[in-house]
């Protein structure tokens, strides 16, 4: 497709040795509904076939660069300086999007101008192809947004869509921050924007053993940013249990029956082996994988 002249959404994505996920992650880009948009790969000095892969899908929306590695919070504020549309999407590179995800997102923006910051619900994936078996449900409204932000991440930082001019106004990435970084950055802006998270899960989060959630400490950085979030006057009131998102779990394939989620999830995974297709690409794995959520859709 064409790369848009003038794209209301960027999408910043960093990839670091992500052959084994990279492909479905950007086809679930590429497939979206929505299609006025802009998509920064940024390839941190991979060393596998990242590339190679990124080389077969032929789209002009998707501009690929390829650096020295420099981490992640550095990658996206270098991405962020390319980016020309209104809203960041961000995604993550062994993560995928449900294919109405930029429209729900949008339309929702387009209603509600004071929101500045939008994420989702989103189901988790143990492994980037194991079974997708659980779904996080996170505060939807500001006000329990800002309540709950002192205890515990109130975004999945790969569903988020950020107006553009928010971001740069503050700053974008604190590069100080190797982790944590959307935390960070969240404590910065929700003093100046209204911010929500739509119900639906649009995103799928692949949680495996080299995700840095796996691999790394990261509670002395969250209390070094509540800290200076909090100042060292204010207390804390709200009990923790009451604004905690809410884990649900199920055994294959009852969790994702609810508000009809199984048929987006397996629709997703449809037009996701049809761009596989399309390209020459292994697809019979995600085929398989959509009638298991659905398997009369």
């Amino acid at each position: 497709m064409p790369s848009p002249v003038n794209p209301i959404i960027s999408v910043i994505m960093s990839v670091y040795d992500g052959e084994r996920y990279i492909a479905r992650s950007l086809m679930s880009l590429l497939v979206q509904t929505y299609v006025n948009f802009e998509l920064i790969l940024v390839d941190d000095g991979c060393n596998d076939r990242t590339a190679d892969i990124v080389k077969q899908i032929e789209d002009d929306r998707v501009i690929f660069i390829r650096q020295q590695n420099m981490g992640l919070t550095k990658t996206l504020n270098k991405a962020l300086g390319v980016a020309r549309g209104r809203w960041i999407a961000r995604h993550d590179a062994d993560d995928f999007s449900i294919f109405t995800r930029f429209d729900k997102q949008l339309q929702y923006l387009y209603n509600r101008p004071e929101i500045g910051l939008l994420g989702s619900s989103c189901f988790i994936q143990p492994e980037p192809h194991g079974i997708i078996n659980e779904i996080y449900d996170y505060p939807e409204h500001h006000h329990e947004i800002m309540a709950a932000f002192p205890f515990f991440n109130p975004f999945v930082h790969g569903s988020m869509m950020i107006r553009r001019d928010l971001l740069e106004d503050n700053g974008g990435y604190n590069e100080s921050y190797r982790y944590v970084q959307d935390y960070e950055l969240w404590s910065r802006l929700l003093p100046n924007t209204q911010a929500a998270n739509l119900a639906s899960p649009l995103y799928v989060r692949a949680v495996h053993n080299e995700t840095s959630q796996k691999k790394i400490d990261k509670e002395p950085i969250f209390s070094e940013i509540r800290d200076a979030y909090l100042g060292e006057s204010r207390s804390l009131s709200v009990p923790t249990d009451s604004i905690r998102p809410i884990k649900s779990i199920s055994f294959y394939p009852t969790l994702t029956l609810q508000n009809g989620w199984n048929r987006s999830l397996a629709a997703t995974l449809q037009q996701i082996t049809l761009g596989f297709r399309k390209y020459n690409m292994p697809w019979f794995g995600t085929r398989l994988q959509s009638l298991l959520y659905c398997p009369w859709c």
